[in-house]
């Protein structure tokens, strides 16, 4: 399948967040909704182990790959957690949703520039400075 499947896939899901993490505010402490939230998300996953197509032993043998992917657990369960307190803080989530995902695609450009020795043609840098100009717009 195109890549592009794919990201529809984590726009929808990254929307859903935001969403029903607004809808949920007030409703539980946010530390218990982490642990639902994490436990839904292990619970839902398990559903996807048939499909791997490794064996489970090949994949979880020690390597950095593991490790990383542990990483990438901890960075989803900090940035919820951080999604649930800035709803508890009572932020509206037309102005910090805009904000929370327009600053980390704008690091992610700059972590593939100098990690990965990607490009940008100067389209992507005009729309990355027009998605700023939009978000400073829509803060305002």
């Amino acid at each position: 399948m195109h890549w592009s499947i794919f990201t529809a896939l984590v726009v929808v899901s990254a929307t859903g967040i935001h969403f029903f993490s607004r809808l949920a505010k007030d409703t539980v402490d946010p530390m218990i909704a982490l642990v639902i939230t994490t436990g839904a998300a292990f619970a839902f996953s398990l559903c996807f182990l048939p499909a791997a197509q490794d064996g489970l032993v090949k994949n979880l043998t020690f390597s950095r790959g593991p490790v990383l992917y542990a990483l990438v657990g901890i960075c989803i369960s900090l940035a919820h957690l951080g999604i649930f307190y800035m709803f508890k803080a009572g932020a509206p989530m037309s102005l910090a949703t805009p904000i929370a995902r327009l600053l980390p695609a704008i690091l992610a450009v700059i972590l593939g520039l100098f990690s990965f020795q990607e490009t940008l043609k100067a389209t992507q840098i005009a729309g990355l400075v027009l998605a700023v100009f939009a978000v400073v717009l829509v803060v305002k």
